[in-house]
């Protein structure tokens, strides 16, 4: 004999009686969350209505989306020269403008040097002239008032120009309409540059 006492359990097993019971280890340390849906509830004040995240329909991000993407300012069409009638332009140009520049907007031979009295030959329309160089409103101008009126309104004194002004002649609606047949014919990348010069003088 060791000397142990010994006993039975409830299920009448012999044990010895010194033996401690089955002890259960302590749980470890958890670290605390943070308030949950309810805690957050109550810290909210009384009354004020629970934030909801905004919703968007898929045709409103794809709006939203167009419009971070789409460069601003030149990149836009120039809105007075669109939607214009092409043919009626190019009619008013055979009649009115085709003369002196060109059936073909080829313009008149040697339009780079002066001429007799020093005015300059009316030049190109096309894509090999500089009209696409400038804006709208200063085409527009050209036509109505003249060249020499219409550099003189922008500080351009004693220029010889010898295009006349068609403005008893043409409506401010026709001579657009004569614009954008013009421009119609250039290559889309100088149409995007005259564009972008007249939204640059806007």
């Amino acid at each position: 004999m060791t000397g142990h006492r010994t006993g039975r359990d409830a299920c009448g097993t012999s044990r010895p009686a010194s033996l401690p019971h089955q002890v259960t280890p302590p749980r470890p340390e958890t670290r605390p969350r943070g308030p949950g849906p309810a805690s957050r509830d109550r810290a909210r004040p009384t009354g004020s209505p629970r934030p909801r995240r905004p919703s968007f329909e898929p045709l409103q991000l794809r709006a939203l989306l167009l419009a971070a993407l789409l460069p601003a300012g030149g990149a836009a069409a120039d809105h007075r020269l669109t939607g214009r009638d092409i043919a009626a332009g190019a009619t008013l140009y055979a009649e009115h403008c085709a003369a002196c520049h060109g059936a073909e907007l080829e313009g008149q031979p040697d339009w780079r040097s002066p001429g007799e009295g020093g005015l300059l030959a009316a030049p190109p329309h096309d894509a090999r002239g500089h009209t696409w160089h400038h804006e709208t409103p200063l085409l527009l101008d050209y036509t109505l008032k003249g060249g020499r009126a219409a550099l003189a309104a922008r500080g351009v004194k004693g220029f010889e120009s010898g295009m006349p002004a068609f403005g008893e002649i043409l409506s401010e609606d026709q001579a657009l309409d004569i614009l954008a047949f013009i421009r119609s014919t250039w290559p889309q990348r100088l149409q995007k540059a005259q564009s972008a010069q007249t939204h640059a003088t806007d």
